[in-house]
């Protein structure tokens, strides 16, 4: 179900792209005589790169922050932490005692 709302969007959105980017396209091609042809390729070739190219930036704008954020303040902890215990610090000692 979610797919189709996405497919919905991607093709609005698309259809608007269409409209203003490729009026000249279709439009000569319809005046050629190949309605039928000049339709399906924009039609079909329009709707992949708009619904794969919206949802990626939303989803990927919004979880990148927080997870970029977080990993530099855990991942700095944990590298000190561990560098430190494996080049011989009091973690190191203390399993040795052990």
């Amino acid at each position: 179900m979610k797919t189709i709302r996405i497919a919905l969007l991607g093709l609005m959105l698309s259809a608007g792209l269409v409209s203003g980017a490729y009026a000249d396209g279709p439009r000569v091609s319809i005046s050629l005589g190949y309605p039928v042809y000049a339709a399906p390729p924009p039609v079909y070739y329009t709707p992949p790169p708009p619904v794969y190219y919206v949802p990626p930036p939303r989803i990927y704008r919004r979880p990148p922050p927080p997870l970029v954020y977080a990993p530099p303040y855990g991942y700095a902890g944990y590298s000190y932490g561990y560098d430190y215990g494996r080049r011989g610090g009091p973690y190191n000692h203390r399993h040795h005692h052990h």
